[in-house]
């Protein structure tokens, strides 16, 4: 899992798994359209808050409603 004491910017396949269900879960509860403008946006807001160091889903999902 992501280490935020290390910045290699390596995502590992788990990693990439997390990421994907958060985008889906967060695309479908924001009713965001996979593909457009919204959903890229929403895609690299997920990352920086990854790599900021939160890799448990829920939270993830919970800051990712705060903030849309």
């Amino acid at each position: 899992m992501f280490d935020p004491t290390k910045t290699s910017g390596v995502a590992y396949p788990e990693d990439m798994a997390l990421l994907q269900r958060v985008y889906d879960r967060s695309c479908q509860d924001l009713d965001i359209l996979p593909g457009t403008r919204e959903a890229n946006t929403l895609a690299a807001q997920i990352m920086d808050i990854f790599a900021s160091g939160v890799s448990d889903e829920e939270s993830l999902l919970q800051l990712l409603k705060r903030e849309f």
